[in-house]
């Protein structure tokens, strides 16, 4: 019988590291797949003058701020293509199953990006940061999820 390959995708908004689950009792390995991406400075990002607008009484102005945060919106982006890189993966069967290991507000706009194909092989979550932790660690930390 085959075994199931479960993927353990640890990210968060800015690097992704993915290892390999081939069954019980297997461990973890690092799959050498990982993502990053570089957020450069808020002002290399946002225009360099904020648009005004007059106080209704007296003379005073004030810089409008922009609605978007630049670097939440460039987490969203990466995060989407991670979500696109599962799924090609998912089209090429590298894997049964996977478990995403992710700050919250990253888990919550990973579950927007993930495709129709990809919904139903997400077979937990861990809502945590542990893109600096070792594969010992990450493991420790999947003990309710998954039998590594």
């Amino acid at each position: 019988m085959k075994p199931t390959i479960t993927w353990i995708v640890v990210a968060d908004g800015a690097r992704a590291r993915i290892f390999v689950n081939r069954g019980p009792g297997k461990g973890l390995e690092l799959s050498g797949r990982e993502l990053t991406a570089e957020h450069p400075r808020t002002s290399d990002m946002v225009r360099d003058s904020l648009p005004r607008t007059h106080e209704s009484v007296g003379h005073a102005r004030h810089a409008i701020e922009p609605r978007v945060d630049p670097h939440q919106d460039a987490k969203r982006e990466f995060t989407e293509h991670l979500a696109q890189v599962l799924d090609q993966s998912v089209a090429e069967r590298a894997f049964d199953r996977f478990v995403v290991v992710a700050p919250p507000k990253m888990l919550g706009d990973f579950r927007k990006a993930m495709s129709k194909r990809l919904q139903p092989l997400l077979h937990g979550e861990v809502a945590k940061d542990l893109t600096k932790a070792s594969s010992k660690e990450v493991a420790d930390h999947l003990a309710e999820t998954i039998i590594i």
